[in-house]
């Protein structure tokens, strides 16, 4: 809309108008087609006819002859576009008297002098006495643009209508060009004052005749050129054109109503607004060169359009509407790329804190890849618990600050490593983080990454335990321990903006996110630092994987098997711990209690890691062993407790 009201004010203030002008002269000389035959024959008042008659002003006796001799020769009309308003000798004067009649037209002028008084308006009649055997008068002031050009035709009682003997064009019609200068007939006056000796026979016959200045020496654009003038030829570099073939083309237009009439000013004004609209709307929302392209072609269907026009006689000024169509396309483009930098900007500040520096760059490139407001993915979760809070935030309940400098300083590692590998931080719940991969963008390998992180995580927090342990005993502090619980699992869930329309936030809901916080409260049960779910393992093929248990969680009828990195069990690549672990889990489900209890019994001395989830597996065959499960029983273990 902004750029249709910028076009239309520059329209209404005429700001394009030289420009309106200059792409005229140049398509219409040379669109606009010739008439077929020239209508005139120019008489030049030249230098030969000087070098014969001598300085001006020659005698009026020979401008007698000079109608006599064309007069016999056969020429239609004869007019003059030379001023006769002075008096001059009796006799001489007489000669040219006598020699005008009906066939002859004199020029007269007409002066409009502004002063601060009002409009002074002078006339320049010729001599009376030339009109008073039937000579007739035309105004040779033609009307000149603004930039000093020729273009439009003589209004009523101008010369060309006397000539032609009709009414003159329209109001603001513009002469139809036959041509650059010298395109039309032209012969000394020497030569026409003696016709028949120096001319073919017939050359005047039923010609319009018109007899002025046309010197050679002046036809360039010197500033002080009497009777020639600048019109679209002019720009093209064929210098001024001589007064009188500036009569001779404005004849032909009339005679031929070959005129070109300029479309109304209103017609501009809605076009310039139209097309601004038009390529604004049509650019919206388009790629940068793909709105450039939309803008070219909107800016030059004015100057094809007005081409088009001009060849059937009507002028469609274009300058307007092609600055309204370059308004609209830039003004658009302008738009949506600010648009863009404040989505971008938004998208920044949004994810900013939750994702990697890397996932906020490619969302910042292309936002169309965020899907806000609710989506199935298919994501992975991670919750991460902070073990032995309880008693770190008992032991430093009269240092507030310190207690949250200290919980700062333990979720920073686990915030890192979500993000290190391509995680998206959910929330922070308390001294709890949760993650999710693969939302709000797609992340390849999502499940091990998560994995990877887990054990990054677990890694991490172990060393910057003993670093505080150790920071505390050298302040004489009590010693205060501090480990994590990680709980993984992956599925489809719904993310987006969850929340009231005035508070909400970037999260994710659904079973797996449910049973990922399950897993991790189960961290505890089995002593064990992560745990993860069935569907994350089979997205990773179980690679470097150990199955922990089989379990039905609360809430959750279906069983879940669960498992564990081997790298959080041992870093001791000689033990086989996953073929171990492998067979004691095969010997419980297959109900041989013994054989299961002797052989996590061994685990536990070659792996101390798993020495506790041992025991709870080895207190679990026992009790089996006293008490035998029911029949159908499949190997699940069933938790009461959240």
């Amino acid at each position: 809309m902004s750029a249709g009201a910028l076009a239309v004010l520059i329209s209404l203030l005429g700001l394009l108008k030289g420009a309106d002008e200059a792409l005229y002269d140049q398509m219409v000389t040379r669109l606009v087609p010739p008439p077929e035959a020239p209508g005139a024959i120019l008489v030049a008042i030249d230098e030969p006819s000087l070098a014969e008659f001598g300085p001006w002003p020659w005698p009026r006796a020979a401008h007698g002859a000079l109608v006599e001799s064309l007069r016999a020769a056969g020429a239609g009309s004869i007019a003059f576009d030379v001023l006769f308003a002075d008096p001059g000798d009796l006799a001489d004067d007489g000669a040219f008297i006598a020699a005008a009649g009906p066939d002859v037209v004199l020029a007269r002028d007409v002066e409009i002098i502004e002063t601060p008084q009002g409009r002074i308006r002078t006339e320049v009649m010729p001599l009376p006495e030339l009109i008073a055997f039937g000579a007739r008068t035309g105004s040779v002031a033609m009307p000149i643009d603004f930039d000093g050009a020729m273009r439009r035709m003589p209004a009523q009682g101008g010369f060309t209508p006397e000539i032609a003997q009709r009414d003159a064009a329209p109001d603001g019609a513009r002469i139809a060009w036959a041509g650059p200068p010298g395109s039309y007939p032209r012969v000394s006056y020497y030569q026409a004052v003696d016709a028949k000796a120096s001319l073919p026979p017939g050359f005047f016959e039923g010609a319009d005749v018109i007899v002025g200045f046309a010197l050679r020496a002046v036809t360039e654009l010197d500033g002080g050129v009497p009777d020639h003038f600048r019109t679209p030829w002019t720009p093209r570099g064929f210098g001024m054109m001589p007064g009188i073939e500036v009569h001779a083309n404005a004849l032909d237009t009339l005679r031929l109503e070959r005129w070109i009439i300029p479309l109304g000013h209103w017609f501009v004004v809605l076009a310039a607004g139209g097309i601004a609209f038009l390529t604004a709307w049509a650019t919206s929302g388009r790629s940068a060169a793909l709105a450039v392209c939309i803008t070219l072609v909107a800016a030059l269907t004015p100057v094809a359009t007005s081409a088009a026009a001009l060849t059937s006689g009507v002028w469609l000024p274009p300058a307007t509407w092609f600055a309204g169509a370059i308004f609209g396309g830039i003004g658009q483009t302008l738009r949506d790329y600010a648009h863009e930098r404040r989505l971008r900007a938004t998208v920044t500040t949004a994810f900013g804190r939750y994702l990697s520096p890397a996932l906020v760059e490619r969302l910042a490139q292309d936002p169309s890849a965020l899907k806000l407001g609710g989506e199935k993915r298919h994501i992975t979760v991670m919750f991460c618990d902070l073990r032995g809070f309880t008693a770190i935030s008992e032991a430093m309940k009269d240092d507030p600050e310190g207690l949250t400098r200290l919980v700062n300083r333990l979720l920073t590692p686990i915030a890192d490593a979500i993000l290190e590998h391509d995680g998206t931080i959910d929330k922070f719940i308390g001294d709890c983080v949760m993650g999710i991969w693969n939302a709000p963008l797609d992340i390849d390998n999502h499940a091990q990454k998560a994995i990877d992180a887990a054990v990054q995580i677990v890694a991490d927090i172990d060393r910057l335990s003993e670093t505080i342990m150790a920071e505390r005993k050298a302040a004489g502090l009590t010693d205060l321990g501090v480990a994590c619980g990680v709980g993984i699992n992956s599925g489809p869930c719904v993310v987006g903006n969850m929340g009231t329309s005035d508070r909400f936030d970037y999260t994710a809901i659904g079973d797996p996110v449910n049973l990922s916080a399950r897993l991790e409260a189960r961290t505890k049960y089995y002593g064990l630092r992560i745990l993860i779910g069935e569907d994350t393992a089979r997205d990773t093929n179980a690679h470097g994987l150990i199955q922990v248990d089989r379990v039905a969680v609360k809430g959750r009828a279906t069983p879940v098997d669960i498992y564990t990195p081997v790298c959080a069990l041992t870093d001791d690549a000689t033990v086989d711990l996953a073929a171990r672990q492998s067979c004691a889990f095969g010997k419980y489900r297959s109900r041989d209690w013994a054989a299961s209890a002797a052989l996590w019994g061994e685990l536990a001395q070659d792996a101390p890691i798993a020495a506790h989830y041992s025991k709870v597996m080895i207190v679990r065959s026992n009790n089996f062993a006293a008490h035998n499960p029911c029949e159908d029983w499949d190997g699940t273990w069933q938790f009461d407790e959240k």
